[in-house]
């Protein structure tokens, strides 16, 4: 098979179901030569960094030939990233282009410049590469003479714009795109590709549903923090109601729901009217399915995810049925808000004030005991001392405050008789190096150890930085499980020196320290539900 034939075979994967034979052929012939233009850029680039594999080259060369098409046919992807970027930055490719730069062309070098930086992780997971390295500029300036001299003509239609473009009246055609977007597209799927592998710990598996889902709603990339529902919603110029909807779809209704009345016409079952059994509010859904293949029976018990789209609700995902609700569900509402607490929030207001509002207590408890936010221990020992003498502190103030008598507790989040528990992991306990706790409303208390590490690193004015100051430094800012007013707070008072020695941020540069914050830390950026479970009254 040709070169050309194998390229046509992967873009009929990854383009939409629509793409005629002949769009696939097209593209096929632009991406061969460029393959050899990139083969031979390459090699004439002086680093191990840039050594692809032959899978890995065709991977490559494909999705910046998508991208370029994606640019010469107006289809509106990489307008998308640009126009988020813009809004959040106010620059469309922030690290690379200033306001004072001159104006991007179609096939600029810079635009290529920036996906490379954004992908090349994923061609070599442990390399940290410079946005402004001269082997992304020289691929890059090689891809605009390219392209720029082979796509001159206007093409005729795409097949992504005629996805994109088509109706979404109904949930489920949104979701279709939404897909497409976060699975197949050039922009994401390498994204979409790590996702399966971290769940899955397989390569190329064929993930389930429930993956799948979770990716498309949940999953923040390494472009900008940016996820398939803040791309699709940008390129589909959503406002008002129809934005918001999309975007809540990061925060999925999954719940026991019971059928209380299903709505058939002509062997279809159009509607369902659902109770959420934790939330305990109704819901709407459209279905359309024929009824056979859609067996719901009035007063079952189904547990699913829901999505709302122009004021009806769609399922998301799987379901899973039972006969009725049992009649000892209240052990399971129970339960649900103690396991699944951050999920019950999305539909319990109320509960989740409750557990805000005690959020802000316990901050401001921590605040008035150690006098700062911020405090570093030399050892996890002298943290689970303080931690102690604080929880006792803790509970005998708020005992005298409720007025109850020596013994007595009340019930509040993860509460015993020392007061709340603030769980300390064994290698925080073991750790000698110096551990950094931070409290704050909104995430409750974080803890980073090996801190005497990191704040050598960070103040560091010595390029490269030690083996273990790199890796400390890097866990840091690639961390999901540390906030970035955690990470904004140390570099206040530490320095960001070393962040230019690892990351190749400039010194004192906001922007380029906010955009290297979201892409690792994404979902802190997005509405977040409190890490309070409280117990159920």
């Amino acid at each position: 098979m040709s070169v050309a034939s194998q390229l046509k075979s992967l873009l009929a994967h990854y383009r939409p179901d629509s793409a005629h034979s002949a769009e696939l052929t097209r593209l096929a012939k632009l991406a061969s030569p460029w393959l050899d233009q990139l083969a031979q850029t390459l090699g004439e680039i002086d680093s191990d960094v840039f050594d692809l594999n032959e899978i890995q080259l065709s991977e490559l060369a494909l999705a910046m030939t998508e991208m370029a098409d994606d640019l010469h046919a107006d289809s509106g992807l990489w307008w998308s990233l640009e126009s988020c970027n813009t809004t959040l930055f106010g620059t469309p490719l922030p690290g690379l282009f200033r306001p004072a730069d001159s104006s991007l062309i179609r096939f600029d070098a810079r635009r290529f410049q920036f996906f490379l930086e954004g992908v090349w992780r994923h061609f070599q997971p442990d390399a940290i590469v410079s946005p402004r390295h001269l082997g992304f500029l020289r691929i890059s300036q090689a891809a605009e003479t390219f392209f720029t001299s082979r796509l001159s003509d206007r093409v005729g239609s795409s097949s992504v714009a005629s996805l994109l473009d088509s109706s979404h009246e109904r949930g489920w055609e949104l979701k279709q795109k939404l897909v497409w977007l976060g699975t197949r597209s050039f922009l994401l799927r390498f994204d979409y590709e790590a996702y399966v592998h971290r769940e899955t710990g397989k390569r190329n598996d064929s993930p389930d549903i429930a993956i799948t889902d979770d990716f498309l709603a949940q999953e923040c990339t390494g472009w900008s923090g940016l996820g398939a529902l803040e791309l699709l919603a940008e390129r589909l110029a959503f406002q008002g109601a129809e934005r918001a909807d999309l975007l809540s779809w990061q925060a999925r209704h999954a719940a026991f729901y019971r059928v209380d009345a299903v709505a058939v016409k002509g062997g279809v079952l159009m509607t369902m009217d659902l109770l959420n059994l934790i939330g305990e509010r109704p819901y709407h859904v459209r279905i359309e399915v024929p009824r056979a293949n859609a067996p719901f029976q009035v007063g079952e018990m189904v547990f699913g995810s829901l999505v709302p789209w122009r004021g009806e609700w769609y399922w998301s995902g799987t379901q899973k049925r039972w006969p009725q609700v049992p009649a000892d569900f209240a052990p399971i509402r129970s339960g649900f808000f103690q396991t699944n607490a951050q999920i019950a929030y999305r539909y319990c207001p109320e509960r989740a004030a409750k557990a805000r509002q005690f959020g802000g207590e316990q901050h401001a408890d921590f605040v008035r005991f150690h006098g700062t936010d911020l405090v570093v221990f030399p050892d996890g020992l002298a943290v689970a001392a303080a931690e102690q003498r604080r929880m006792r502190q803790y509970n005998k103030t708020r005992a005298a405050a409720l007025g109850l008598k020596r013994g007595e507790t009340a019930a509040s989040p993860r509460c015993d008789e020392n007061g709340p528990r603030m769980p300390i992991p064994k290698e925080v306990l073991d750790c000698r190096q110096g551990i950094a706790v931070f409290s704050q409303p909104e995430e409750g208390v974080e803890i980073m150890r090996e801190f005497d590490v990191l704040r050598a690193a960070l103040r560091s004015e010595k390029t490269p930085l030690t083996e273990e100051q790199a890796e400390v430094l890097q866990g840091f800012i690639e961390s999901g499980s540390i906030s970035p007013a955690f990470v904004r707070r140390v570099i206040g008072a530490n320095g960001d020196s070393g962040l230019t020695s690892l990351f190749y941020v400039p010194a004192g540069d906001g922007i380029a320290l906010d955009h290297l914050l979201r892409r690792h830390k994404g979902a802190y950026y997005r509405p977040r539900q409190p890490h309070i479970a409280l117990v159920d009254e």
